[in-house]
């Protein structure tokens, strides 16, 4: 497993501290002739030395502990501009480039190379931390969507020419245009002939990398429930909670409970090791204990005491020694995926208050090779980080393209439209970032399943906003549109009510008070694409020196 991050480190290691020693050796090398060669080899290799400093501790720790997130990028911004300032300053001056000249041929390659390459990264750098501004930067702490029509989801209904006002990240105010007064310098945003819905939500997913949480919310997902959690998770969730950088709203599970046959989860074999797990995963801050297959009874049983003990919830997957009654007695909160037996029993479901997370873009995607390099090939593709593209790789490589999965998808379809009309409760999630699953991209698509399902686009977003808050028990602060609620929001250009797939097409998103343009995202992204090649590059590299 951990072959598969080598690439990654090596590509920091080259990246921030290997290349700029390099090139602080060069310019250390050379002889002082006067006190500005001094003074200003001084100042480039203190520069060099804070700016590997920063660079590599950010890309191993700070971007999930840091509080001064807008410092960093700073300093990464401007310490390489500063220095290839005062390195073009110094060149002027001495009519020549004022590195230690070696004597052999290889020697003035290899000086030339690196060189090269220490001032690629460095423009490289100030290229990702320029696109990554917008989203640091202090965005306005009030603004008001004007003339806007918005879906409360608080019923079907459409309110036409409303203002929305946003002030320290809450809802305001809100109500007919006319009828509320705003002050003359605050910030608007034109909402004519656009639809104003509450920010969405993917209550199935793995965040892998810190990545992850820019795609979710430039596609309007405004909360996430992350199913395989770890610790680093619970920094990261604290982090955005501080406002030190913008993303979703995140709950998580513990690591995956799984049985004796696990394969890279946490094995309970007997009832007695189950108190001290819950214990430790209630501790620890995560808010669901997330079961797998392959439990026994015993210990599904124990699992389901504990959480009741220790008051925190069970969800996942339906092990295959349950049955129908221990899930209701056992209170399994959600169940997790299309599951195709007697498990799915609707008014026992209903009676016990579980809820259903059918994940159906999950199964919807590999059909044939044709299909799935089709999906490759879509424009939002390049915003997946190469490892993540090398893991899906890999998983065609062990399991194919084809696993069968129109007959199953349409098979979760049927459940899901027997369930939900029976009264049992839906949300929406999506088992992002697995293969071929986008963040923030996978929800939509979801969507659009549940309606081909037989939703309606009213039921589906519902399911996606108030129902998936009512689930989280945060109703009250999200889900709906309404005055005194976190301003977690989306500005359609579309109706979503006509048509479901309308929520894709956004032209701005609120979260968590702060707003950003599509606009903004997209050169966020494409930003972030291009930082990809260097690691891409590295990545190819290693992969091809270790098939020699």
């Amino acid at each position: 497993m951990l072959e598969a991050y080598y690439p990654m480190l090596i590509y920091i290691l080259l990246s921030h501290i290997a290349i700029p020693l390099i090139l602080i050796s060069l310019i250390a090398f050379r002889k002082n002739k006067s006190v500005f060669d001094l003074c200003t080899k001084s100042v480039l290799t203190l520069l060099f030395i804070v700016y590997v400093l920063i660079n590599g501790y950010w890309d191993l720790f700070l971007h999930i502990q840091s509080k001064e997130v807008q410092w960093v990028y700073t300093m990464r911004f401007a310490i390489p501009i500063l220095f290839l300032f005062i390195l073009t300053i110094k060149i002027y001056k001495a009519r020549r480039i004022p590195f230690y000249v070696p004597k052999s041929a290889l020697g003035q390659a290899f000086r030339g190379l690196s060189v090269l390459a220490a001032l690629l990264l460095l423009f490289i750098n100030i290229s990702y931390c320029k696109i990554m501004f917008p989203l640091i930067i202090n965005k306005p702490d009030s603004f008001a969507f004007v003339n806007v029509n918005v879906i409360t989801m608080e019923n079907k209904n459409v309110l036409n020419n409303q203002t929305v006002v946003v002030k320290e990240g809450k809802i305001y105010d809100m109500g007919p245009a006319e009828k509320i007064n705003m002050s003359q310098d605050i910030k608007t945003i034109d909402g004519q002939n656009k639809f104003l819905i509450p920010g969405l939500m993917d209550l199935h997913t793995h965040l892998l990398r810190k990545e992850d949480i820019t795609l979710f919310i430039s596609r309007g997902v405004t909360t996430v429930r992350n199913m395989n959690g770890r610790e680093w998770h619970l920094r990261m969730r604290q982090y955005i909670e501080d406002d030190r950088f913008p993303g979703p709203r995140i709950y998580t599970s513990g690591p995956i409970v799984d049985g004796a046959n696990g394969q890279t989860y946490l094995k309970l074999t007997t009832p007695e090791d189950v108190d001290n797990l819950v214990k430790q995963q209630k501790d620890a801050g995560f808010d669901y204990i997330k079961v797998y297959d392959g439990l026994s009874r015993e210990v599904f049983n124990a699992l389901g005491d504990a959480s009741k003990k220790y008051g925190i919830k069970l969800v996942g997957h339906v092990p295959g020694s349950a049955d129908i009654y221990s899930l209701a007695l056992n209170k399994l909160y959600s169940i997790e995926h299309c599951v195709w037996n007697s498990l799915t029993d609707p008014y026992i479901l209903k009676e016990a208050g579980i809820w259903y997370c059918p994940t159906i873009v999950a199964f919807a995607q590999r059909n044939s090779k044709e299909e799935v390099e089709k999906l490759l090939k879509q424009d939002y593709m390049k915003y997946i980080p190469p490892s993540s593209m090398q893991d899906w790789e890999n998983d065609f490589k062990l399991y194919g393209y084809d696993l069968g999965d129109t007959a199953r998808s349409q098979n979760g379809r049927n459940q899901l439209y027997s369930l939900h009309k029976a009264g049992v409760r839906v949300i929406t999630g999506t088992d992002s970032s697995i293969t071929l699953l986008a963040p923030g991209y996978s929800l939509h698509q979801e969507l659009k399943e549940l309606v081909l399902a037989g939703l309606t686009p009213y039921g589906a977003l519902k399911a996606s906003t108030r129902d998936s808050a009512e689930f989280l028990g945060d109703l009250e602060n999200s889900g709906t549109i309404k005055k005194g609620k976190r301003a977690d929001l989306v500005l359609l250009n579309s109706n979503p009510l006509s048509t479901i797939s309308n929520t894709s097409d956004q032209f701005c998103v609120c979260v968590n008070g702060k707003w950003y343009t599509s606009e903004e995202f997209e050169e966020i992204l494409d930003g972030m694409s291009r930082f990809y090649f260097a690691e891409e590059f590295v990545r190819d590299l290693y992969n091809k020196i270790m098939s020699k």
